[in-house]
């Protein structure tokens, strides 16, 4: 796995996982198209991105991994569309 300092970019659609009792988005992660999850660690970036959930998004971040899942601390972001296949999903 990388190491915490290490910045890399993916590319996916922005999913909620978890919801607080009035239906909002709590955590949310990024799914890419070759299978991989991470979870956005971020509370108030999660909140920054509700408005952009169910799709395709590029992200920016440092990367982890805690008891298997994938983590990223997200640094930037921008709404995008889907490339070619070969350049969709993790990138450096």
């Amino acid at each position: 796995m990388r190491r915490r300092t290490d910045l890399i970019t993916i590319r996916g659609i922005l999913v909620p996982v978890d919801w607080d009792t009035e239906g909002t988005a709590t955590k949310a992660a990024i799914l890419t198209d070759n299978e991989n999850e991470y979870l956005i660690c971020d509370k108030k970036k999660v909140n920054e991105l509700v408005g952009v959930m169910r799709q395709i998004v590029e992200v920016r971040g440092e990367v982890r991994e805690e008891a298997g899942q994938k983590m990223i601390s997200v640094r930037s972001w921008n709404q995008t569309a889907w490339r070619s296949k070969a350049r969709t999903g993790d990138k450096q």
